[in-house]
């Protein structure tokens, strides 16, 4: 991992961080039929795998507290990931004890796979943070994400919140209310999106089958150029608060809808194919969630807190395209 950061001017601040993770992995299993509890031919198994992992994050950060009062973040960023793994595995059946290779093997009977799994993401991002006093505070975010596990012609998405909170408990006329230690209140709103999908679900894939005895190719998988981002919209509003230096707790209640939901729905079989991935389908979920926190002894010698928390979700389907 590799991180720099330059402050060109003061309250100006450009940083780069990034990352590798590489693997190689060799296993090797050998059955001597020799060994009590094993198969009477001597097998061996065999398997190779390499794993790498990029990342790179590049940000510009802007952050100043003008008058005393009025605090100002801005920052712009961009984000790139690249992962790639590969596989090769032997299994061989009858090899030679002396010499335990698949090549020593009765070729018949030995079988090989290999895999291959490749995605990316690129991603450009902004932030704008405000708060007035450390009483009123705002924030929006906006970011547009571009991933290689959708369609040709849908691999973009365009994502942003709102979010704003005010600490009831720092204004003058809360001042008599010694007993609140916290009063805040929050709310949200926001477009986030899912991309939580195994590669190649947009492509058009085959698979080896065998037929009269002969290995050959088949389409498996139809393709989808439109398959894209699964998005969630939810709203959100919270209230936390502490009293008598002893009892904690926030409140919230959510409303979360998910549209284009990333499904397999099944298709006309003459098409060629049982079942096609893409977006289909709408869901919702609210709910109310309660977390309450108290001291039941705080002294300098010992502490014991107990807390609890509640919460009610209702999940409503609505819409799973026919």
């Amino acid at each position: 991992t590799m991180l720099l950061r330059w402050e060109p001017i003061k309250h100006l601040v450009i940083e780069t961080r990034n990352s590798a993770e590489v693997s190689f992995s060799q296993d090797r299993r050998y059955w001597d039929p020799r060994a009590r509890g094993t198969a009477s031919d001597p097998t061996l198994q065999t398997t190779r795998s390499q794993y790498t992992n990029f990342t790179t994050s590049n940000t510009i950060n802007y952050s100043n507290v003008f008058n005393g009062y009025h605090s100002l973040r801005v920052l712009a960023g961009h984000e790139a990931n690249a992962y790639k793994y590969e596989y090769e595995y032997v299994y061989a059946l009858g090899v030679d004890p002396q010499i335990p290779h698949a090549n020593t093997a009765d070729q018949s009977k030995v079988e090989a796979e290999v895999g291959f799994s490749n995605d990316s993401m690129l991603s450009f991002f902004g932030i704008a943070d405000y708060n007035y006093d450390n009483r009123y505070f705002v924030q929006a975010t906006i970011r547009e994400d571009g991933s290689s596990l959708f369609g040709a012609k849908n691999k973009w998405g365009l994502f942003w919140s709102g979010s704003a909170s005010w600490n009831i408990h720092s204004e003058s006329w809360m001042s008599d209310a010694t007993f609140l230690d916290m009063l805040k209140l929050r709310a949200s709103y926001g477009l986030n999106g899912n991309n939580g999908i195994s590669p190649y679900k947009a492509f058009g894939v085959y698979s080896t089958t065998q037929y009269a005895g002969v290995v050959g190719m088949l389409p498996s998988q139809p393709s989808n150029d439109y398959l894209s981002w699964e998005k969630n919209a939810t709203w959100n509003i919270g209230i936390d608060f502490g009293f008598l230096n002893r009892i904690r707790g926030n409140l919230d209640v959510y409303e979360r809808v998910t549209k284009d939901m990333l499904l397999s729905k099944k298709v006309p079989q003459t098409s060629g194919f049982s079942s096609n991935f893409m977006n289909a389908g709408s869901m919702k979920n609210t709910g109310v969630e309660l977390q309450l926190e108290g001291d039941i002894i705080a002294t300098s010698d010992m502490l014991w807190t107990v807390g609890a928390n509640f919460a009610i979700n209702r999940t409503e389907i609505l819409d799973l395209a026919g």
